[in-house]
């Protein structure tokens, strides 16, 4: 499920492209997982964020 943080063949661009977006909205680990999840699987899985 976490394939951004666990999946060594992505591209490394778009690894420090996440990790930028990231840090530079200063999420918390459990928001920048929910997006993740949200960005991977769609707003059906996002149900750990408080929207």
């Amino acid at each position: 499920m976490a394939q951004g943080f666990s999946e060594p063949r992505r591209p490394k661009a778009t690894a420090q492209s996440l990790r930028s977006y990231f840090f530079t909205n200063s999420l918390t680990f459990e928001e920048r997982f929910g997006l993740m999840v949200d960005r991977e699987w769609g707003s059906g899985r996002s149900g750990m964020r408080a929207n």
